[in-house]
């Protein structure tokens, strides 16, 4: 078994989510462990650190417009809940790799008709990913 095989990753949540030997165990801290079938979407902004070099503060808040209005309302209507966030992007965990994929397509079609309104040098494009972890 390799050194990043026997690395654990841990947050700090009663609920935490834990690598090891490259599979995703939810953890209920004091009750021991539990493990199940996730798919988990990845989005990430394209070109963050040049956006926030020519508008820090109007990146920021776009950001978390997009957040707001549309990547939370959409990925819970997906049956998904957002498990990490970045500066520039974030995970979401859902029980079904269905959910994951149509919600991805709704969030790419969504971003796009945002940036067809945005003026340029506002766009946000985000590099979009996902997997499937037992």
């Amino acid at each position: 078994m390799s050194a990043f095989q026997k690395r654990k990753y841990r947050s700090l949540s009663p609920l935490s989510s834990i690598i090891y030997d490259g599979q995703l165990t939810i953890q209920r801290m004091g009750l021991g462990m539990e493990r199940h079938l996730a798919a988990i979407l990845a989005a990430d902004v394209v070109g963050y650190a040049g956006l926030i070099e020519r508008d820090e503060a109007g990146t920021i808040e776009r950001l978390r417009a997009h957040r707001k209005e549309v990547f939370e309302p959409e990925i819970e209507k997906h049956h998904g809940r957002v498990f990490k966030l970045m500066g520039d992007g974030l995970l979401a965990e859902f029980g079904s790799a269905v959910d994951a994929v149509e919600c991805a397509v709704v969030l790419q079609r969504r971003m796009r008709e945002r940036n067809r309104a945005a003026i340029e040098g506002q766009r946000t494009d985000f590099a979009w990913g996902s997997t499937s972890v037992t």
